[in-house]
């Protein structure tokens, strides 16, 4: 296949454990990076030149969109629809658009503190896509909810499912399975968490919290359903952002004297001081994906593991 793999700025490691094994894949053998220049002007603008003779030719985009200390979400959001439009310009045959995380999926329905007067920007981002180029196929690991893909109406969608990767590292910290409770963290959750209860072969009940949020970014905790006194405690989640939930969560589970407490989520944003929350929680271990691009203080913190799931 004379096909060629563009990527945004947003995620250099991700990408080069994706190139490498798209290679091994059949198929895939005369895979190339393409060459091209990207760049942000002095005021944060993104400038792609694609050097490339891309017309008619088969391209897949890689979009890491996610705050990585140095970008915002923003900035890689508006790199991604640049370098889309820059191959539709140059007549680019762009199969597949991967999305390691996608963004602005919180915001999923109308719902804010006092009114339902808020953007969907789940639905917006879609759309933006939708006209930034035609694209063949959307990827996207793990979304915060799986009926945002019915957000994609064309080009066709694919959530792609790695819950399965905390398997072995959690077998490994936790070798009775028998003694293993997987939590969600709401009732949102329930089937991320069960995927994972059935990949490990715990025979324990799932167990829940009862949670609300009043307001974006505030979490109110009601109660722990679930029995895990004596047993290992895992705590499953999509995302964790400033880990207040993930806290509050692990903090009603000690009150039932469980024997040790984990987490494991999909995607780890890590904002504001969710660090030093993991480290003075009872949580002895958190997994995350590299999914996103993780800051030197997270790669440095002692109770997180970042899983490569480029392979």
């Amino acid at each position: 296949m004379n096909a060629l793999l563009f990527a945004n700025s947003g995620n250099q490691e991700l990408v080069d454990d994706l190139f490498a094994h798209l290679q091994t894949m059949r198929g895939f053998e005369g895979l190339r990076l393409g060459n091209m220049k990207l760049m942000f002007h002095p005021d944060g603008e993104p400038f792609v030149e694609i050097y490339d003779n891309v017309r008619r030719r088969l391209c897949i985009v890689i979009g890491c969109i996610a705050a990585n200390g140095s970008r915002s979400v923003n900035d890689h959001a508006m790199e991604t629809f640049v370098l889309l439009d820059a191959l539709m310009r140059a007549d680019a045959n762009v199969d597949v658009l991967a999305l390691p995380y996608l963004p602005y999926a919180r915001q999923d329905r109308r719902k804010g503190a006092k009114t339902d007067r808020t953007a969907i920007t789940s639905v917006l981002f879609a759309n933006f896509l939708k006209h930034a180029a035609p694209i063949g196929r959307i990827c996207a690991v793990e979304p915060h909810d799986a009926h945002i893909e019915g957000f994609f109406t064309s080009p066709s969608f694919d959530r792609v499912p790695v819950i399965h990767r905390f398997s072995e590292p959690m077998k490994a910290l936790c070798p009775d399975m028998d003694s293993v409770v997987i939590v969600s963290p709401d009732r949102g959750g329930w089937e991320r968490a069960s995927a994972l209860a059935s990949v490990i072969g715990t025979p324990q009940p799932i167990a829940w919290v009862d949670k609300r949020r009043p307001a974006p970014g505030e979490v109110k905790v009601h109660q722990f359903i679930g029995e895990t006194k004596g047993k290992d405690a895992i705590i499953v989640d999509d995302m964790i952002d400033t880990a207040g939930s993930l806290v509050k969560t692990a903090e009603l589970i000690a009150e039932e004297h469980p024997r040790r407490i984990f987490a494991c989520a999909v995607h780890g944003l890590f904002n504001g001081n969710a660090i030093e929350r993991i480290l003075t929680s009872p949580i002895e271990r958190v997994m995350v994906t590299n999914s996103v691009r993780q800051k030197q203080a997270v790669l440095a913190c002692e109770k997180i593991q970042v899983l490569r799931i480029g392979d």
